[in-house]
């Protein structure tokens, strides 16, 4: 008999970061047309093939040998795109040996069976693992490098908004006893009960690890007082208190599962949560994303979905159409409010959408003439080319005009087209607060400065909410004091390697192979890569990437010099002697890096006296301080460096003075 799950699973262990699912989609359906499905019917053959293909696409990294994928990492990477209605299910697998069951043709009996039953009201692909709508739709979006854009978190939210548990798609075992859940609506409710309670609105990584995922009820009230326990109980860190209280209520034995597989799967349930951009994360926790709340509200007070059978159930969850709730005005609102936010936040003159008021003089519009969708998108480039011209020239026009030009035009635009325009004006205004976020940095180094001397501790607070830090906060707090010192080339965005949500708030830490920061000064380069580890562990993981780093901006930038910055809360001896040498090979050449190894408590000390207290800290002084600390490190033992370089800090805080103005 099989056994229900331990937790409830929204997503799994290999994707935790849902902005690579587009990329690995993609190479998906370039294997399915390579695949011989007439011939080749092994379960296995597949799925370890499969796994093989997407890694070495670069999507996935596979650490040693890719034969140990075989099997079970193909299974999941699929079972993965399975449940989130991206591609068919798996066949059936015949005679227990791993052969699954098609016709002559290589096709899919049950995908043949869903067409039939629904009159093929969607185009599917016959053969196995075939994307659906919803799929191809996510397969066709722009990827960012690391973040995951407006158009993806819709298709996310639309998977998400469906997902049901169990579900032909989600098999919790003959032995299950629990409800129909549907995830997403489930996690929506608790955080509009705890609103209507007075409690924080929050929700903690042990509190979504130990009660919500393991409670399988739609009882909110006793979730609820679970967690109300769980936080009167709660002492020191999240991690160890949540491994007390399993012990306390029974262990393995209550939770079907070890601590470490239920604290685990808490991870990419929080990650798919937030790729909704319903939820944003802050540290351990995930709270509502302000913005957002009438469209969580909505789905939080929907009655149950109910569908006659399994084949209307996966109709609605493939075809990628609209959810219920977005009707022409609901779409229409959010278009409209963002070109409000573009234009009187921004002032931002690349109107898409203006005041829906009626005009009544209809002669104006030029759209009248339209006759066909092509018609219309030619009309939208002309409204293009004359807001670009307004903008550098003195000719002033009718608003009235305008604003019916593009009235017009949206009264005959389907919903989904609208939505193509919103997810670019949602990422266009995404792009200009975190330049407004970059400028303002400046201004609050007080509160930079006590997030810095706080990062090593228990808690760290941001907008009122108190949390752990975790790695990425670490990367994220080093950031924003090097916003403040300002004075890099390169794009915002191109200086860090972590994604942030709409509140400039980390969601993982970087992404491997790459470093931490980046920033290109006039006078030369300087990458940062910081760590929490320490000991064995520093030397062990880090050594080998910060030369990577090293070596790749050193063979980019050939006409500057290129630094790197290694931060942690000691520095491992051994490491700072490999450093000290800074020799390394790229492209089979010997070359010498400059790599400073810094306490935290030491860039600490520099971003204190002399940007917060001085106004002084600039790059060019920080290339002064880093080519003191290099400049005698061949002629010194390790330890005497590292003596040395924390004397340097000592002495250049005090060496740098503000300049008296003089009347």
């Amino acid at each position: 008999m099989a056994k229900a799950p331990a937790a409830l699973q929204i997503g799994n262990t290999t994707f935790r970061r849902p902005w690579r699912i587009p990329e690995s989609l993609r190479a998906l359906k370039k294997f399915n047309k390579k695949y011989n499905f007439k011939k080749k019917r092994k379960s296995d053959d597949y799925e370890g093939s499969l796994i093989n293909f997407v890694s070495n696409t670069g999507v996935l990294e596979s650490k040693g040998t890719v034969k140990g994928w075989k099997g079970g990492h193909g299974r999941k990477f699929l079972n993965l795109c399975q449940k989130f209605g991206l591609i068919t299910p798996r066949p059936i697998v015949i005679n227990g040996k791993g052969t699954y069951d098609l016709n002559k043709n290589g096709e899919d009996k049950f995908i043949l069976d869903f067409l039939e039953n629904t009159n093929s009201r969607i185009k599917i692909e016959k053969f196995p693992f075939s994307l659906t709508p919803l799929g191809n739709m996510l397969a066709e979006t722009t990827s960012d490098e690391f973040e995951i854009t407006s158009e993806q978190q819709d298709i996310f939210l639309k998977s998400l908004y469906y997902q049901q548990q169990p579900s032909i798609l989600h098999s919790l075992g003959k032995d299950y006893k629990g409800e129909n859940i549907r995830p997403l609506q489930l996690f929506l409710k608790i955080f509009f009960k705890l609103e209507k309670l007075g409690l924080e609105e929050s929700l903690s990584t042990g509190e979504i690890a130990l009660v919500i995922n393991t409670a399988w009820t739609n009882n909110i009230d006793n979730i609820i007082t679970e967690i109300k326990h769980f936080r009167k109980t709660k002492k020191g860190k999240e991690r160890e208190f949540a491994k007390g209280w399993f012990e306390e209520k029974g262990g393995k034995k209550t939770y079907k599962a070890n601590f470490d597989s239920i604290w685990t799967y808490a991870d990419p349930n929080i990650s798919y949560l937030v790729s909704t951009g319903l939820i944003n994360k802050i540290g351990k926790k995930i709270i509502l994303n302000f913005d957002r709340k009438e469209t969580s509200k909505i789905i939080a007070e929907e009655n149950e979905l109910i569908f006659k059978d399994d084949y209307e159930y996966l109709l609605n969850f493939w075809s990628g159409d609209i959810l219920p709730f977005e009707n022409k005005d609901y779409i229409v609102s959010k278009a409209k409010i963002n070109n409000e936010i573009l234009n009187e936040k921004f002032n931002y003159q690349d109107k898409t959408i203006l005041d829906n008021k009626v005009i009544k003089n209809k002669e104006l519009s030029i759209l009248t003439t339209a006759k066909n969708k092509k018609d219309i998108n030619l009309l939208l480039q002309a409204r293009k080319i004359v807001n670009t011209s307004l903008k550098t020239t003195d000719l002033k026009l009718d608003s009235r005009a305008i604003d019916l030009f593009t009235l017009k035009a949206y009264e005959q635009l389907k919903p989904n087209t609208i939505k193509k325009i919103i997810y670019k004006t949602d990422d266009k205004i995404r792009e200009l607060n975190e330049i407004e976020f970059y400028e303002a940095q400046k201004n609050v180094s007080k509160e930079i400065l006590n997030t810095l001397e706080n990062i090593e501790g228990e808690s760290i607070n941001y907008n009122g909410v108190n949390f752990e830090p975790e790695a990425e906060h670490l990367e994220w707090i080093v950031w924003r004091a090097f916003l403040a010192i300002n004075s890099f080339n390169n794009e915002i965005k191109k200086t860090r390697s972590f994604p942030i949500d709409e509140n400039f708030l980390p969601t993982h830490k970087a992404a491997s192979g790459k470093e931490d920061l980046f920033f290109d000064f006039d006078d030369y380069c300087l990458i940062v890569d910081v760590t929490f580890k320490t000991g064995g562990s520093q030397l062990r993981d880090e050594i080998e990437t910060v030369f990577k780093h090293t070596a790749y901006k050193m063979s980019k930038y050939k006409n500057k010099p290129v630094y790197c910055l290694f931060l942690a809360p000691q520095i491992n001896i051994n490491l700072s002697n490999s450093f000290k040498g800074n020799y390394f090979f790229s492209e089979n050449k010997k070359i010498s890096g400059n790599i400073i190894p810094m306490s935290i408590q030491q860039f600490t000390k520099l971003f204190s006296e002399l940007f917060h207290k001085k106004k002084l800290l600039n790059p060019i002084i920080l290339k002064d301080i880093f080519d003191k600390i290099l400049k005698n490190k061949d002629n010194q033992k390790t330890n005497e460096w590292l003596t040395y370089i924390n004397n340097i800090i000592n002495t250049q805080v005090k060496t740098y003075e503000p300049k008296i103005q003089k009347n």
